[in-house]
Parts: C-alpha cells; sequence; structure tokens
C-alpha cells in the first residue's frame, strides 16, 4: 500500500518536471527574443543596426528601437577629444605624444589635446561604418594618424627656436591644416645654400588662395572643434639651449625695462625740481610784490600825514591872519570908541534910545559887550593898553 503510493507521487514528479523545464526555456527565449528585438540609443550617440537579412539602419534619434536581432555598432556623434600625452590615463594606450624633428634637426615630442565630432546625417555615418566598422577603428586608423600627419609636418617647416617662442604660431598652423588640409609646401635654396619652404599659392578672383592636400576629414563630415597643445618636450641639447637663449632675452628685457625705469625716474626728478623752482620763484616774487605793496603803503601814509600837516599849517596860518586882521579891527573900534567918549558928539551906534541920551549910560555898553563876546569866540584877545 505505502509502495504503490510513493511509486504514483513519483510518476506525477517525472511528468511535472519536463513541463516546468519547458516553461523556463520558453521564459528564457522570451527574454532573449525581448532584449534583442528591442534596443534603445542615447543622446549623443548614433546605433548602427546590421540586421540578419545584411540590410544596414542608422538610429540618430535617442529612444527605444527595434532591433530585430541585428548587431548593434555604437557611435559618439557628440564632441570627443584624444589626447596624445606621454602619461596617458588609466585604461589609455601608452606613451601617445608625438615625436617630431624641427627644421634645424632639433627633436622633440608634442603633447596634445585634440576635440572632433563626428555628423549627425545619417548618410555620413553610414559611410563611416562601411569604411571604418568601429567608432575604435575610425579614431586608430583615420583620426590619430592625421593627427600625427600635421604635427609632424609642421613642425619640420619650423625651427626649435620658432615651435618655442612662437607657439601661438604652431598651434594655428595645426588647427588650420586639420580643419582644412595639409599645406603644399615648394622647397627653395637662397644663395647661401640654406633651404627654405614656401608655401605654394594660387590667385582665384582676386584672392591669394594656399594649395592644400586632400583633407580626409571633409569626406566623412568628421569636424575638428578645438586644438590644445599642453608641452613640447625638447631633447636635452635643444632644451638647454632654448633656455640659455630665453634667459639672455629675459635679462635683455629686464634690462631694458630698468633703463626705462631710471630713465622715467629721472624725469620725474627734473619735473620735481622744475616745479621747485617755480614754486620758490613764485614765492619770492610774492613776497617782492608784498614788500612792494607795504613800501607804497608807508609812502601813502607819509604823503597823507604830509598833507594833513600843510593842511594844519595852512589852517592855521589862516587864522594867525584872520586874527590879525580882528585884533586891528576891534583895536580900531575900541580906539574910536574911546576917542567917542570923551567928546560930546553922538555915538554912531544908538541902542534903545535917542542919539541925544546922556553920556555914560548903560545902553552903551552893550555894543563892548558884543565885540568883547566875538573876540573870544574867534581867539582874539584885543591888547591890553599900556
Amino acid at each position: 500500500m505505502f509502495g504503490k503510493g510513493l511509486s504514483d507521487q513519483l510518476g506525477r514528479t517525472r511528468r511535472i518536471f519536463p513541463s516546468a523545464i519547458g516553461v523556463l526555456a520558453l521564459l528564457v527565449i522570451a527574454l532573449v527574443a525581448v532584449f534583442n528585438l528591442f534596443d534603445h540609443n542615447d543622446v549623443g550617440y548614433a546605433t548602427v543596426v546590421q540586421f540578419p537579412n545584411g540590410s544596414v539602419r542608422v538610429i540618430t534619434e535617442p529612444g527605444i528601437f527595434f532591433q530585430g536581432f541585428g548587431k548593434l555598432t555604437i557611435y559618439k556623434t557628440a564632441n570627443d577629444t584624444l589626447a596624445f600625452s606621454k602619461d596617458p590615463k588609466e585604461g589609455d594606450p601608452g606613451d601617445t605624444s608625438i615625436p617630431v624633428r624641427f627644421r634645424d634637426g632639433g627633436q622633440g615630442k608634442v603633447t596634445i589635446d585634440v576635440t572632433f565630432k563626428l555628423p549627425e546625417d545619417k548618410e555620413s555615418l553610414s559611410r563611416i561604418h562601411t569604411d571604418w566598422h568601429s567608432y575604435e577603428q575610425l579614431e586608430r586608423g583615420l583620426v590619430r594618424p592625421q593627427v600625427n600627419n600635421v604635427i609632424q609636418l609642421t613642425a619640420t617647416k619650423l625651427s626649435s627656436e620658432e615651435s618655442y617662442t612662437q607657439k601661438d604660431l604652431f598651434i594655428n598652423q595645426v588647427f588650420d591644416q586639420l580643419t582644412s588640409g595639409i599645406y603644399e609646401y615648394a622647397m627653395v635654396v637662397d644663395q647661401d645654400g640654406k633651404i627654405n619652404f614656401k608655401l605654394k599659392a594660387s590667385e582665384k578672383d582676386g584672392k591669394v588662395i594656399v594649395d592644400r592636400q586632400p583633407n580626409p576629414f571633409h569626406s566623412y563630415k568628421i569636424g575638428i572643434t578645438k586644438v590644445t597643445v599642453r608641452d613640447i618636450d625638447y631633447a636635452e641639447e635643444i632644451n638647454l639651449t632654448l633656455k640659455a637663449k630665453q634667459a639672455a632675452i629675459q635679462a635683455q628685457v629686464t634690462s631694458k625695462a630698468n633703463a626705462d625705469k631710471a630713465q622715467q625716474e629721472a624725469l620725474e626728478a627734473k619735473a620735481r625740481g622744475e616745479k621747485m623752482i617755480a614754486e620758490t620763484l613764485a614765492e619770492e616774487s610774492a613776497k617782492t610784490a608784498a614788500a612792494e605793496q607795504e613800501l607804497k603803503r608807508s609812502r601813502l601814509e607819509a604823503e597823507s600825514i604830509r598833507v594833513r600837516a600843510d593842511a594844519e599849517a595852512y589852517a592855521k596860518r589862516a587864522n594867525a591872519s584872520a586874527n590879525k586882521s580882528l585884533d586891528a579891527k576891534l583895536n580900531a573900534w575900541v580906539e574910536a570908541n574911546k576917542a567917542w567918549a570923551g567928546s560930546s558928539a553922538a555915538p554912531p551906534v544908538v541902542f534903545n534910545g535917542a542919539p541925544g541920551a546922556g553920556k555914560g549910560g548903560a545902553e552903551n555898553l552893550y555894543p563892548l559887550l558884543m565885540m568883547k563876546m566875538l573876540s573870544e569866540q574867534v581867539g582874539v584877545n584885543p591888547k591890553p593898553e599900556r
């Protein structure tokens, strides 16, 4: 009884187990199908889908798209920077700095960052994928070699010193040739046998146009957006020579600056001296003017005193003259009255009465009193009788 129940249970388990495996397999297949039927594209990227039948589709819009079990290849369409450096970051290849040889034979290594950008139109991206198959291959097979080529060719047209003292010129030439094509040069030998290079150019519509090699970036619409030369590591002998020249130039500049400063200080000292002299002259002139003014004032006061003295003297003389005249008149009048008093004739002037009034009356004293008062008011004192 017990054995029969166990046997039935094992039989049911054997029947359920294959069913569970089948369901699990279906789930796995479904998940695989889902992940291979649909995918998504991020902003700043493009996805190229190669379907099992060989057709190719380029996805540039962000979001979910139908993959259909196709093979996906991702391309970055946002700005991307390639570093050519002696000290690469973790995960980057080893020393990628660019070795160069300058026109004067000097050697060095250029450390540079180049930022580039892929096109966003599907036709150009499809062509890039057809020719290079992947973003990494495009970078290794096209972008890096072209940057190396431009850097090395540009260095051969400049001396070590020019690349050191005119770094901006070096950077501008690199950027121009990466964006518009490598310059075409003609070799020129001067009378001393020295070799120089001259840009080839042609004239079109009245404008001089530099001849260039075809730019491989143009055919794929790849743009170079930024070039940064971080350093040029010169060979030891070149480095010592350049630093010595730079030190000499700096010493010359410092010497000239010191000379200019000394000249400026001399001019300022001269200006201060001239100002001091002018201020002293002005001060002395002001003192002289004040002294002259004081002298004039003293002269005027003396003249005023003299005039007042003359006026007072004149007044005194005039008063004295008037006094003498009045004295004479009063004396004459007194003598006349004396004569009248001693006679019997009538007085020449009669007050309060007729001419025949009594001789020696009180009314005859009034005129005498008036004359005396007048004499005292004007300062005339009749001479006393002797």
